[in-house]
């Protein structure tokens, strides 16, 4: 998977080059997207930050529609108190609709990353 990803980002024109990573919470395989962050972390001499984590108060995430799921992520993860001075590669496992995505890139440039680039390991469509 690990080298998958390197050659999917490799192939990408960037036109600024991720300074740090960072995972997203999954239910289904919280080891693959660590694992995969480590990794690229590594391999990549990226900062490795770890995962953004849900609160555990937070709603489920079951609605198709936009607005519905929008309003359950507001709020759905953890504080976030990080320094970086460059862009963040942000991983997930899985996309649908690319709220989650969107909503927890939300959550990064609240907490001063200046860009967000995201990465999901695979989408349902």
């Amino acid at each position: 998977m690990v080298h998958a990803a390197i050659a999917v980002l490799k192939g990408w024109d960037w036109e600024h080059r991720p300074v740090a990573v960072m995972g997203l919470d999954s239910a289904t395989h919280p080891q693959l997207i660590s694992s995969t962050v480590q990794r690229l972390a590594q391999i990549g001499r990226l900062t490795d930050l770890g995962t953004l984590r849900y609160a555990p108060e937070r709603r489920p995430v079951t609605a198709a529609n936009s607005a519905y799921r929008v309003a359950a992520l507001d709020g759905g993860w953890e504080r976030l108190e990080i320094t970086v001075h460059g862009p963040v590669l942000l991983v997930d496992d899985i996309t649908d609709t690319g709220w989650t995505m969107t909503m927890a890139a939300r959550i990064l440039r609240g907490a001063g990353v200046p860009e967000v680039l995201p990465f999901v390991l695979a989408s349902t469509s």
